[in-house]
């Protein structure tokens, strides 16, 4: 599933992350407290996105992923701030084809 979202997304001329936020952590460092049904949602949010091909890690955690969480939550993207390493972690999606290397040395920690 993972590998047909990366090519989809490449073939828009996009990059593709894999990404997981901290949603209560994020919320509160925001001024929002999310409650559903009279519950914190603390629960980790991971996620798949493709983004333009220009956009850097950076770029994601600053303004990307606050306008997504604005748009899923209904609210305006200019009340959420940038998403900090302590609570969003993002890593982009690539194929071993895209590695430029002569040898790999593979192992299996037991």
């Amino acid at each position: 599933w993972a590998e047909g979202q990366l090519m989809k997304c490449r073939s828009i001329r996009g990059r593709y992350w894999d990404a997981s936020l901290q949603m209560h952590e994020y919320m509160v460092t925001t001024g929002w407290h999310l409650d559903i049904h009279g519950r914190r949602f603390e629960r980790l949010l991971p996620f798949g996105l493709c983004t333009p091909l220009p956009c850097s890690s950076a770029d994601v955690a600053a303004d990307i992923v606050p306008r997504f969480l604005a748009h899923v939550l209904g609210l305006n993207h200019t009340t959420l701030r940038a998403a900090s390493s302590d609570v969003f972690q993002l890593h982009e999606v690539t194929q071993w084809q895209d590695f430029k290397i002569d040898i790999a040395v593979l192992g299996v920690n037991r």
